[in-house]
């Protein structure tokens, strides 16, 4: 089956997150990616267990990335709720905001290390979160959002635009854009 833009983003994101382990170089590993199937909350983890949460709230339009021309573009900026959840054993004498901010950071630089997702998206951001704390259950948690921006052909959600036109890639940037800015300014490129 074919998966929109969007879900093919959000389904890298998740396999990346999921790749959040100590043997691959990061200070926690992560038990669980997941996207509730229902309404109602988040089901508990094990203490001790790193689990993050994904759940999207509908899509704005970016008219900035939309693209006039034979191949019209429309641009998208999807929101992803990321809740970062851990519950801590009662014998753990690690202060609680230390364990956060290291998952937390650990999440920022998996999230970063590819903010296109193969090329799927134009950018991703992230705003710094939320720190929580369950007095009842024990489990904590930061509340971040996750700022995808995209773009498709204009009316077919599945289909990426081909080959934007040389000015676009120069707004996308770079010091490569540059180059190619004043290649085209020169009469010498596309």
């Amino acid at each position: 089956m074919a998966l929109p833009i969007v879900e093919i983003i959000v389904n890298q994101i998740a396999a990346a997150l999921a790749r959040i382990t100590t043997a691959n170089g990061y200070q926690v590993t992560v038990a669980e990616v997941y996207r509730p199937t229902k309404l109602g909350g988040h089901d508990r983890g094990g203490v001790g267990n790193y689990r993050i949460a994904l759940t999207l709230p509908e899509p704005e339009p970016a008219p900035e990335l939309d693209i006039c021309g034979a191949e019209p573009v429309k641009g998208w900026m999807q929101p992803v709720m990321m809740d970062l959840l851990f519950r801590p054993s009662d014998a753990s004498t690690t202060a609680i905001e230390q364990t956060l901010n290291v998952f937390k950071a650990d999440v920022v630089r998996c999230l970063f290390a590819d903010p296109q997702w193969q090329g799927y998206a134009v950018d991703t951001e992230m705003t710094p979160g939320q720190t929580w704390i369950d007095q009842d259950s024990g489990e904590c948690g930061v509340s971040a959002l996750v700022e995808v921006s995209y773009r498709i052909k204009e009316n077919d959600p599945y289909q990426l635009p081909s080959n934007p036109p040389a000015w676009t890639r120069i707004i996308d940037g770079g010091a490569a854009a540059t180059a190619e800015y004043e290649a085209i300014i020169e009469g010498n490129g596309q």
